[in-house]
């Protein structure tokens, strides 16, 4: 089997309780998911299973969907950070110029 193994995630107090008798899960309790279902506490995404078994659908997962925003992220915080310069700039001359604070 090739795949990826993911870790649980993190309950919140905004996570639903999972619905077990409909298999609903809302964070990736291993613990819980594998007392209920009888397995090893390990959770892995199956992208290939040799020998193929009809009853398992692998999922096809990759990072090829990931975007790779980082350039605009920086354009964005920094033209943030120069805009915010000018304003306090332009505070402190005008409260410089007229003496009020």
């Amino acid at each position: 089997m090739t795949g990826n193994l993911h870790w649980p995630d993190d309950r919140n107090s905004s996570t639903p309780e999972n619905d077990l008798k409909a298999n609903i899960w809302f964070a990736r309790d291993i613990g819980a998911m594998a007392e209920v279902l009888q397995t090893e506490p390990l959770l892995v995404v199956a992208r290939e299973i040799d020998p193929a078994d009809p009853k398992i659908q692998p999922l096809p997962v990759s990072p090829s969907g990931i975007p790779n925003d980082h350039l605009q992220y920086a354009i964005t915080w920094f033209s943030l950070a120069v805009v915010w310069l000018i304003m306090t700039g332009y505070y402190i001359r005008r409260q410089s110029k007229t003496g009020k604070a």
